[in-house]
């Protein structure tokens, strides 16, 4: 891990270059000194920062799963928002298949980031959960959501869609990635005990 005494813009070079390079190589194939040439920095330099190609990807990673929590902490700390608003902006704030995400999403499906991709969901179920969790717990206060276990429900529900839903992992075509979005839309909404269609919108984001 990164001294907190370290310069963080150097830090944060040695970061941008890395998750970079993981991303077109492939984390299996970027080895240290890759990083090493293309920061045209001494490796004891890098080593200074990091132990070893592990540590730059544990933080490479942790720095990607911040990004992401802070921005669904922020939607659901949001009190202009109803509990209905709160759960479908978080949602969608982590579907990063859009935009530049595609060329992210296609990366972490090679098989040489496998490992790397299987941390990112790991993580993200782990930091994500306890804040979908909380707009759970205040949906059932307010009569819109009804279940016993909001925290669990949600894990095995957020757990569900970051691997089923996942064509990368399963290889599903369309109709296939679709068919399982519907079913897993009326699981979510039998499980939290919400209205019919009030989870339809996943269908825009597949």
């Amino acid at each position: 891990m990164p001294r907190k005494n370290d310069p963080a813009g150097t830090v944060e070079k040695i970061l941008d270059i890395s998750g970079a390079l993981f991303m077109e190589k492939g984390y299996e194939q970027t080895t240290m000194q890759d990083i090493v040439d293309k920061l045209g920095m001494s490796k004891g330099a890098i080593f200074h920062h990091f132990k070893s190609k592990e540590d730059v990807m544990e933080v490479v990673i942790q720095r990607m799963i911040d990004g992401i929590v802070e921005q669904v902490n922020a939607i659901a700390e949001d009190s202009a928002r109803t509990v209905s608003e709160k759960m479908r902006d978080a949602i969608l704030s982590m579907n990063i298949s859009v935009g530049q995400g595609q060329a992210v999403i296609a990366e972490l499906h090679k098989p040489t980031n496998a490992q790397m991709h299987q941390t990112i969901i790991t993580k993200t179920i782990k930091s994500v959960t306890p804040i979908l969790a909380k707009i759970v717990e205040q949906g059932v206060s307010d009569g819109i959501y009804s279940t016993p276990y909001p925290r669990e429900t949600i894990e095995f529900l957020f757990a569900a869609n970051q691997v089923i839903l996942d064509s990368g992992i399963f290889g599903w075509n369309q109709e296939e990635l679709t068919a399982h979005a519907l079913c897993f839309i009326r699981m979510m909404e039998l499980s939290l005990g919400a209205a019919e269609g009030s989870f339809s919108f996943l269908l825009d984001s597949i």
